[in-house]
């Protein structure tokens, strides 16, 4: 509590005060505003620029290099604020220290603020980011086998060298190829290709 006292003395040089009188200086409630909007990026991705402004009416802003924390499925990063004008920004790695996963469904951005002696704590989760499937790439090489004629492309592998070229550290990931001739027709030198996957 903040207590003031008022004092005056007229003209015949007559002092006097007030009674000390107490008040509260009450905490202002900072928002978030200016948000990044929401971001779609693939797994094993590890720059997703995020920011905004954090500020009260006036505008009043937290001290230069109060954090703002960062949060998406438990993985919390650190911005800190600009005292002069309330902005934040921060290159979000989803892949640190835990990769974020794959989902059908985006993630909720948590933006948080614990406040200081002049500012209450604040929180926003209007904003989401969007993990999609990351694409395989296949490498090397492959030679399949001769067949009899049985009405369908099926194919098998004789030779295997195919490796996955695009995996992530830490994932574990197989690669078992299945092979189709382009065609069912008779023939000889006929073109064999990996079928798609999902």
């Amino acid at each position: 509590a903040y207590y003031y006292t008022f004092y005056a003395t007229n003209s015949a040089g007559h002092a006097w005060a007030t009674p000390a009188t107490n008040f509260t200086m009450a905490k202002l409630t900072p928002s978030f505003s200016g948000l990044t909007a929401s971001q779609s990026t693939n797994y094993g991705a590890t720059n997703v620029t995020l920011g905004g402004t954090l500020s009260a009416a006036g505008p009043y802003y937290p001290t230069n290099g109060e954090p703002v924390t960062i949060t998406i499925n438990g993985n919390v990063q650190t911005a800190t604020v600009n005292g002069v004008s309330g902005d934040f920004s921060l290159s979000y790695n989803p892949s640190s220290p835990s990769r974020i996963p794959y989902s059908a469904s985006p993630y909720t951005i948590t933006y948080g603020y614990v406040g200081s002696v002049s500012l209450n704590p604040t929180n926003d989760t209007s904003t989401t980011l969007t993990i999609n499937k990351a694409t395989l790439t296949v490498g090397g090489s492959f030679t399949a086998n001769n067949k009899e004629y049985d009405a369908n492309t099926n194919a098998t592998i004789s030779v295997n060298s195919l490796t996955l070229v695009t995996t992530n550290a830490g994932d574990a990931v197989t690669l078992t190829p299945v092979l189709v001739f382009t065609n069912k027709t008779i023939g000889s030198g006929k073109t064999v290709v990996l079928a798609p996957s999902s």
